[in-house]
Protein backbone atom coordinates (compact mmCIF):
# COMPACT_ATOMS: atom_id res chain seq x y z
CA UNK A 1 0.00 0.00 0.00
CA UNK A 2 1.32 3.47 -0.90
CA UNK A 3 0.58 6.53 1.22
CA UNK A 4 1.16 10.16 0.35
CA UNK A 5 3.05 12.38 2.76
CA UNK A 6 0.23 14.73 3.77
CA UNK A 7 -2.58 12.15 3.89
CA UNK A 8 -4.11 9.98 6.55
CA UNK A 9 -5.53 7.07 4.64
CA UNK A 10 -8.38 4.95 5.93
CA UNK A 11 -7.91 1.26 5.27
CA UNK A 12 -9.74 -1.70 6.79
CA UNK A 13 -7.32 -4.44 7.89
CA UNK A 14 -8.03 -8.14 8.48
CA UNK A 15 -5.87 -10.43 10.61
CA UNK A 16 -6.45 -14.15 10.35
CA UNK A 17 -6.50 -15.79 13.77
CA UNK A 18 -3.51 -18.14 14.11
CA UNK A 19 -1.70 -16.76 11.04
CA UNK A 20 1.07 -14.19 10.71
CA UNK A 21 -0.29 -10.77 9.78
CA UNK A 22 1.96 -8.59 7.61
CA UNK A 23 1.43 -5.21 5.96
CA UNK A 24 3.96 -3.15 4.04
CA UNK A 25 3.34 0.59 3.73
CA UNK A 26 5.24 2.69 1.18
CA UNK A 27 5.42 6.28 2.43
CA UNK A 28 5.82 8.57 -0.61
CA UNK A 29 5.64 12.18 -1.73
CA UNK A 30 3.03 13.40 -4.21
CA UNK A 31 5.25 12.24 -7.12
CA UNK A 32 5.60 8.67 -5.86
CA UNK A 33 9.14 9.12 -4.53
CA UNK A 34 9.96 7.43 -1.21
CA UNK A 35 10.18 9.73 1.81
CA UNK A 36 13.34 9.31 3.88
CA UNK A 37 12.29 7.95 7.28
CA UNK A 38 15.71 8.19 8.92
CA UNK A 39 15.37 8.74 12.69
CA UNK A 40 11.59 8.16 12.63
CA UNK A 41 9.82 6.01 15.19
CA UNK A 42 6.47 4.31 14.71
CA UNK A 43 3.63 2.89 16.77
CA UNK A 44 0.40 1.07 15.98
CA UNK A 45 -2.36 0.27 18.42
CA UNK A 46 -5.50 -1.80 17.96
CA UNK A 47 -8.36 -1.13 20.39
CA UNK A 48 -12.03 -1.95 20.82
CA UNK A 49 -13.06 1.61 19.95
CA UNK A 50 -11.65 5.09 19.46
CA UNK A 51 -12.91 6.12 22.89
CA UNK A 52 -11.49 3.11 24.76
CA UNK A 53 -8.11 4.37 25.93
CA UNK A 54 -7.56 1.74 28.60
CA UNK A 55 -7.05 -1.50 26.69
CA UNK A 56 -4.85 -2.11 23.67
CA UNK A 57 -5.61 -5.40 21.95
CA UNK A 58 -2.39 -5.04 19.95
CA UNK A 59 0.45 -2.58 20.70
CA UNK A 60 3.31 -2.49 18.17
CA UNK A 61 6.39 -0.28 18.28
CA UNK A 62 9.60 0.12 16.31
CA UNK A 63 11.59 -3.08 16.82
CA UNK A 64 8.58 -4.89 18.29
CA UNK A 65 6.24 -5.58 15.37
CA UNK A 66 7.24 -2.56 13.28
CA UNK A 67 10.36 -2.19 11.16
CA UNK A 68 11.33 0.74 8.93
CA UNK A 69 13.45 0.68 5.77
CA UNK A 70 14.46 4.31 6.17
CA UNK A 71 15.76 5.26 2.72
CA UNK A 72 13.13 3.25 0.83
CA UNK A 73 10.33 4.87 2.88
CA UNK A 74 8.90 1.46 3.77
CA UNK A 75 7.15 0.54 7.01
CA UNK A 76 6.67 -3.16 7.79
CA UNK A 77 3.98 -4.17 10.28
CA UNK A 78 3.98 -7.75 11.62
CA UNK A 79 1.79 -9.52 14.15
CA UNK A 80 3.05 -13.05 14.81
CA UNK A 81 0.92 -16.17 14.49
CA UNK A 82 1.18 -16.69 18.26
CA UNK A 83 -0.13 -13.16 18.83
CA UNK A 84 -3.05 -13.55 16.41
CA UNK A 85 -3.86 -16.92 18.01
CA UNK A 86 -4.42 -15.10 21.29
CA UNK A 87 -6.90 -12.64 19.72
CA UNK A 88 -10.63 -13.15 20.16
CA UNK A 89 -12.38 -13.96 16.90
CA UNK A 90 -14.54 -12.95 15.23
CA UNK A 91 -13.80 -9.45 16.48
CA UNK A 92 -13.81 -5.94 15.04
CA UNK A 93 -12.01 -2.95 16.50
CA UNK A 94 -10.07 0.10 15.30
CA UNK A 95 -6.41 0.93 14.76
CA UNK A 96 -4.10 3.72 13.75
CA UNK A 97 -0.45 3.95 12.73
CA UNK A 98 1.59 6.92 13.95
CA UNK A 99 5.08 7.94 12.85
CA UNK A 100 7.21 10.50 14.66
CA UNK A 101 10.37 12.47 13.93
CA UNK A 102 11.44 14.81 16.74
CA UNK A 103 8.30 16.88 17.53
CA UNK A 104 6.53 16.03 14.26
CA UNK A 105 3.85 13.39 14.87
CA UNK A 106 1.80 12.11 11.93
CA UNK A 107 -1.09 9.67 11.85
CA UNK A 108 -0.64 8.07 8.44
CA UNK A 109 -3.06 5.14 8.49
CA UNK A 110 -6.27 4.30 10.35
CA UNK A 111 -9.39 2.21 10.10
CA UNK A 112 -11.20 -0.89 11.27
CA UNK A 113 -9.31 -4.00 12.31
CA UNK A 114 -11.08 -7.34 11.91
CA UNK A 115 -9.91 -10.69 13.29
CA UNK A 116 -11.32 -13.60 11.30
CA UNK A 117 -11.69 -16.88 13.21
CA UNK A 118 -9.70 -19.93 12.28
CA UNK A 119 -11.08 -23.40 11.75
CA UNK A 120 -7.88 -25.48 11.76
CA UNK A 121 -6.23 -25.42 15.19
CA UNK A 122 -2.59 -26.51 14.91
CA UNK A 123 -0.49 -27.25 11.86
Amino acid sequence: MSLCKDCCESLPLTAKQGATFTKTIAYQDEYGNPIDLTDYTARMEVKESYTNTATQIVDLTLGDGIEIDELAGLIYVTITADETSALEAPWTGVYDLIIQHDDLVQRILQGTFYVSPRVTEDV
